[in-house]
């Protein structure tokens, strides 16, 4: 079985809101079962990297990087 490396990644706030941004094209938030929501986003952001001067995620089959100002590029 492969190890997996806990790092744990800290984003600033501009990168969190990009982040939920991103998750949000496909999941916009529920009027109810907002937990459930939240939930999935929690796991979303679980799989963020660290990448080359940003925070990389793969998403619909690419990866974005997310600079420290929040501008989100592929």
């Amino acid at each position: 079985m492969p190890q997996v490396s806990r790092y744990v990644i800290t984003l600033n706030k501009a990168q969190q809101q990009s982040l939920m941004r991103v998750f949000s094209r496909k999941h916009p938030m529920p009027q109810y079962g907002k937990k459930a929501w939240f939930r999935h986003y929690k796991a979303f952001r679980r799989t963020v990297t660290v990448g080359p001067h940003c925070a990389m995620v793969q998403w619909s089959g690419m990866w974005l990087g997310i600079e420290h100002d929040g501008y989100t590029h592929s």
